[in-house]
């Protein structure tokens, strides 16, 4: 008998077993600190992302590029040029470095692609399908698909059995590395978009191996990739499935104001009666290999760490975090993670990540078998 399997037995024969111990017990906390300085003042968006040598790096909507101190000051180290004016050009909805720190890669919805080598735009690129996310590990952009074509009078999605899932560009076209799915019957209530979004919307993090983890950001799902798109690996929580809930009166008012702010005119026709729960808000690959989500959890923000070697996934409350409801980013650096959320930046040391107990989850399944928690 294995040690994981002894492990597993001896969980489902002891009546006072660690995981029910966890189970039974607070998540404990780890304390996310804002940063000082130039951060706090900003309006617009930025992102944060990390090289392959825990240098963190700080992207805003103008394009000025900083750097992260080890003592958390933003230090500018330049800004991207390319010849739309920022009145012209879209708005970015997500951005990502090569491992090397040497290329970036700017997503503006729907399938718009601008990449940057250096400090320059050497190419813009409109993709055949609607985007979800971007990834630039090794330089060239790798995109996740949603299931609808873009700009075309003979959709070639009506002789295909499956839509792409992820793409790659080889420098001349897009090559299919994954195939999805096509989305199955809408909710009552909820829009074609909106069932597009609920269903497709994910976030990516790429390995130096040239691997990809994907996860959805309206369920708990994160799958692992090989680098010839081969599905290695599904982790699941909840049965990793969306959930549709009517919006509250409280919701609908929050979106008129924050319509309202934006200068957008509002009407309740523009927006999904019913719409996705948003589950993972920000994920990232720690140096230590682990994969860390954001997760919204019945009690606030939660950090989850899922571990491929040891086959643990562990959480604590992630505490001194208020983002707000936008999109997040987060990168792992050699001081701990960072996290980028409208105008703030946050940091949770790497000692704290060390210190703090993590304790499991419990209803965890990976590749279709309960995930048993590590006996310590």
């Amino acid at each position: 008998m294995t040690v994981r399997l002894l492990i597993a037995a001896l969980l489902l024969l002891t009546p006072a077993s660690r995981a029910e111990e966890a189970s039974s017990q607070e998540y404990k906390k780890v304390l996310a600190h804002e940063l000082s300085g130039p951060s706090e003042a900003w309006p617009g968006r930025q992102f944060v992302q990390a090289d392959k040598q825990g240098r963190v790096f700080v992207l805003r909507d103008t394009l000025d590029l900083y750097q992260i101190s080890p003592v958390g000051r933003l230090i500018l180290k330049g800004r991207f040029t390319d010849d739309h004016t920022s009145k012209d050009r879209p708005p970015i909805t997500a951005a990502a470095m090569s491992l090397t720190g040497s290329v970036w890669v700017l997503f503006s919805f729907p399938n718009h692609l601008d990449i940057f080598r250096g400090e320059k735009r050497t190419e813009h690129l409109e993709a055949p399908w609607m985007v979800s996310a971007v990834s630039a590990g090794q330089g060239e952009p790798i995109i996740a698909v949603m299931p609808a074509e873009m700009g075309t009078a003979a959709p070639t999605s009506l002789r295909l059995d499956s839509p792409p899932l992820l793409q790659e560009w080889d420098g001349k076209q897009w090559n299919n590395l994954a195939e999805g799915q096509f989305a199955g019957r809408r909710p009552d209530g909820v829009t074609r978009p909106e069932h597009l979004r609920g269903n497709s919307d994910v976030l990516l993090a790429p390995t130096p191996e040239r691997h990809l983890w994907m996860v959805d950001e309206h369920a708990y799902r994160l799958r692992h990739f090989s680098p010839s798109g081969m599905l290695k690996d599904e982790l699941t929580v909840g049965g990793g499935q969306v959930t549709w809930k009517e919006r509250t009166p409280e919701e609908w008012a929050k979106a008129e104001s924050t319509a309202k702010r934006a200068g957008i005119a509002f009407s309740r026709s523009s927006l999904s009666a019913v719409h996705a729960l948003t589950v993972i808000r920000a994920m990232a690959i720690g140096r230590d290999g682990a994969i860390y989500l954001i997760v919204e959890a019945e009690k606030g923000l939660a950090l989850d760490r899922f571990d491929p070697g040891l086959l643990t996934l562990d959480r604590v409350i992630l505490a001194g975090l208020d983002p707000g409801s936008g999109r997040l980013t987060m990168a792992a650096g050699r001081q701990g993670l960072y996290i980028s959320g409208g105008s703030h930046l946050w940091q949770i040391d790497s000692d704290a990540l060390e210190k703090v107990e993590w304790r499991p989850i419990q209803d965890a399944m990976l590749n279709g078998q309960q995930l048993v928690p590590e006996v310590k």
